[in-house]
C-alpha cells in the first residue's frame, strides 16, 4: 500500500460490511403511507401509497456514481399504489410487494441534528455526547439532494418499470416521504463518528493521546478491477489527530489500490491504518522501546559506593537509526576510578607483587522492525572485559596487563498481533540465546603470577556466565504486559472512533505494517 496521502488515521470499511450494519439496525426497516393530495379522494388526485421497506442495500462501486455517492436500492416487501386511471375512469390499486427501487444518494457528514431521540441513539454515542472532550459527528445519505426523476424501478420479476403514471406516482411519494423525515437524519445514518473535541487525554485514561482522531472527513474508493468483487468497494473514514489540520491536496484520501483484497478468504471486513511515523511516535518510541530498553539493561540503575564503585548510568536510551530501525549501546566502566585507573586492587593472592582488576560491562542492542508480519526483532550482546595488571615491585619492569572478555548473544522477539477477543495486544517470545565467546590478549605470565591471575580470569568468565544468562532467561511477556494494555487501550479507543448505527464495533482480526511501514490491521465487526 502507498501512503496514507497525508492523513493521519484511515479506516476503511467495506460496502458489505456497511450493508451488514444496516440491515442489522431495525429503524432502517421503514413504512411509507402517502396520499399526496389528502383533500381529495383518489377518484380525483392519484398517489395513495401504502409500503412497506426493508433495510436499503448500497453500492459504492460503479461508472453511474460519483465519487461521493452511493447508489442506494429500496425493496418493497409489502404494499400497493392507488391511482386513478383516466383512460379507463376508474381507480387501480397496484400490488408492489417486491418491487425495487434504486437511487443515488449523496453521502453527507455533519453534526447529530437536535430532534434527535437521544434514547434512540447506540450506547456508546450517547456516553460520547455526555462527555464534554467528546464530539460526535455522523456520515448519512442525503434524501433532500436525490434526483428522484433518475431512479430505476423493478417489479418482483426483475422488468423494468415504464409505466408513467406508476412512476411518476411512486417518485412523487418516495420525495414527500423524504421530505418528512428529513428532520429525523439518523433514519439514514451511515455511521457515527467520535473525536476528541481538545483538552488532554481521551475517553479511556489519557491512553496514547496522539492516536485519539480530532478531525475527520471521508472518501470512496472503488475495487478494481471493477466487476470483480466490487462488495469489497470501501467508504474510507479519513482522521487527523492531536488537532492537526487534513491535508489539502487534490489526491488527499484518493487511494489507488484495494484496503481489502478479494477473494477475502480471511472474511476481514475492512482494515484500519495509522501513519507509521504517528505510531512510532506515539507508541513504539515512548512505550515499546523503553520495555525493551528495561528488560535487556544489564546491570542496576546507576549507584557509586564508597570504595569508588561505579554501576550503570541507568536504562539505556534508544536512537532510531533508519526506517523501522533503533539502536542502542551503552559502556560501564566498574572500577575505573580507582588506583589511577587500574582498578580495584586484588587481595588474597599470595604475591609480592600488587594486582588490579578492571571490569568493563557493554550493551549493544538493535531493535528491527519486520513489515510483513508485524514483529520488532531485538538482537542483544553483552560483552564484560577484565583487565589485571600486575605492578612489580623493586623489579626494572613497568606494569604489565592482561585482558581477556566474555560475549553473550542472544535475542527475542516482540509481535503485534490480534488476540481471540479481537483486541490488538503485544506480546514476546522466548529468549533465544546465542553461542558464547570468549578470548584473551596482553601480557603471558609464568609461575604463581600467571596462576593467580588465570584464577582471577575463570572466576570473571563464571561470574558474567551465569549472570549474562540468567538476565536474558528472565526476559518474558511480563516485561512487555504494561505496553500491551497501553496499545490494546489505544486501539479500543480508535475502535470506539466510529460506530455503526446498531452500535456494532469493530474487531481486529490481523496485523502488518506495508512497506512504507504504516500499520495496517484488518477487521471485522461485531454485533
Amino acid at each position: 500500500m502507498p501512503d496514507l496521502t497525508g492523513y493521519d488515521l484511515v479506516l476503511a470499511s467495506t460496502e458489505s460490511a456497511l450493508n451488514s450494519s444496516i440491515a442489522y439496525a431495525n429503524f432502517w426497516k421503514v413504512t411509507i403511507n402517502c396520499q399526496l393530495n389528502p383533500d381529495v379522494s383518489a377518484e380525483q388526485s392519484p398517489g395513495l401509497v401504502g409500503a412497506r421497506i426493508s433495510a436499503p442495500t448500497l453500492r459504492l462501486s460503479g461508472s453511474d456514481l460519483a465519487s461521493n455517492q452511493a447508489a442506494v436500492s429500496l425493496l418493497f416487501t409489502a404494499g400497493s399504489l392507488q391511482y386513478f386511471d383516466v383512460v379507463h375512469y376508474k381507480t387501480i390499486s397496484q400490488d408492489i410487494a417486491g418491487w425495487t427501487i434504486v437511487f443515488a444518494a449523496n453521502i453527507g457528514q455533519g453534526s447529530i441534528p437536535d430532534s434527535a431521540e437521544i434514547g434512540q441513539l447506540p450506547v456508546e454515542i450517547q456516553n460520547a455526547l455526555s462527555n464534554q472532550r467528546l464530539s460526535v459527528g455522523q456520515l448519512f445519505l442525503e434524501l433532500s439532494t436525490v434526483v428522484w426523476a433518475n431512479v430505476t424501478i423493478t417489479d418482483a420479476d426483475g422488468k423494468r418499470v415504464t409505466d408513467a403514471i406508476i412512476t411518476s406516482t411512486l417518485e412523487t411519494a418516495l420525495q414527500s416521504w423524504a421530505q418528512s423525515i428529513e428532520s429525523a437524519a439518523q433514519q439514514w445514518v451511515l455511521n457515527y463518528v467520535v473525536t476528541s473535541s481538545g483538552g488532554s487525554g481521551n475517553a479511556s485514561g489519557d491512553l496514547l493521546p496522539d492516536l485519539v482522531p480530532t478531525s475527520y472527513n471521508f472518501s470512496v474508493s472503488k475495487y478494481n478491477p471493477p466487476g470483480t468483487y466490487d462488495d469489497l468497494s470501501t467508504l474510507n473514514y479519513l482522521m487527523m489527530t492531536d488537532g492537526r489540520g487534513a491535508p489539502t491536496a487534490n489526491t488527499a484520501g484518493i487511494f489507488d489500490f484495494n484496503w481489502v483484497a478479494g477473494p477475502n478468504t480471511q472474511q476481514y471486513q475492512g482494515a484500519v491504518a495509522i501513519n507509521g511515523p504517528l505510531f512510532d511516535r506515539a507508541y513504539v518510541e515512548p512505550l515499546l522501546l523503553p520495555a525493551i530498553a528495561a528488560a535487556v539493561s544489564a546491570t542496576n540503575p546507576a549507584t557509586t559506593s564508597a570504595s569508588g564503585n561505579t554501576g550503570n548510568p541507568g536504562v539505556p536510551t534508544f536512537t532510531r537509526t533508519g526506517p523501522g530501525q533503533w539502536s542502542t549501546s551503552q559502556s560501564v566502566n566498574l572500577y575505573g576510578n580507582q588506583h589511577g585507573g587500574k582498578g580495584q586492587k586484588l587481595e588474597g593472592l599470595g604475591l609480592l607483587q600488587a594486582v588490579y582488576q578492571n571490569i568493563t560491562e557493554k550493551l549493544d542492542c538493535t531493535v528491527t522492525l519486520d513489515p510483513a508480519s508485524a514483529t520488532y526483532h531485538v538482537k542483544v550482546t553483552y560483552t564484560a572485559i577484565t583487565t589485571l595488571t600486575v605492578e612489580f615491585f623493586g623489579w626494572d619492569k613497568t606494569d604489565s596487563s592482561f585482558s581477556g572478555d566474555y560475549v553473550l548473544p542472544w535475542s527475542f522477539d516482540v509481535r503485534l498481533k490480534a488476540s481471540s477477543n479481537g483486541s490488538l495486544v503485544t506480546e514476546s517470545t522466548q529468549v533465544q540465546q546465542g553461542e558464547a565467546s570468549s578470548k584473551t590478549w596482553g601480557n603471558s605470565f609464568v609461575g604463581d603470577i600467571w596462576a593467580a591471575i588465570s584464577e582471577v580470569f575463570s572466576t570473571f568468565l563464571n561470574t558474567y556466565q551465569a549472570q549474562f544468562q540468567d538476565k536474558a532467561a528472565s526476559v518474558s511477556q511480563s516485561a512487555f504486559a504494561n505496553v500491551s494494555d497501553e496499545l490494546e487501550s489505544a486501539m479500543g479507543d480508535i475502535s470506539a472512533a466510529i460506530v455503526f448505527p446498531a452500535g456494532n464495533r469493530f474487531a481486529y482480526k490481523g496485523v502488518c505494517f506495508d512497506p512504507q511501514q504504516n500499520l495496517v490491521a484488518y477487521v471485522t465487526y461485531l454485533n
